[in-house]
């Protein structure tokens, strides 16, 4: 089962800020893990923050 994508204005403000390869890389990312099972988690999926360091 296919799910509906809908962008608010805001999302799509943003993502028109980026570089036209992070928007493709964004877009493509989107639609290959939230078209289908948009609820699925797993360790796959979550990846650490580089670089962070908590205060």
């Amino acid at each position: 089962m296919a799910f509906e994508i809908q962008f608010d204005e805001a999302a799509l403000d943003d993502l028109m800020v980026l570089p036209k390869h992070l928007q493709t890389t964004v877009l493509d990312a989107i639609q290959t893990h939230l078209t289908h099972q948009p609820d699925l988690v797993r360790k796959s999926r979550i990846k650490r923050l580089r670089d962070y360091f908590r205060p």
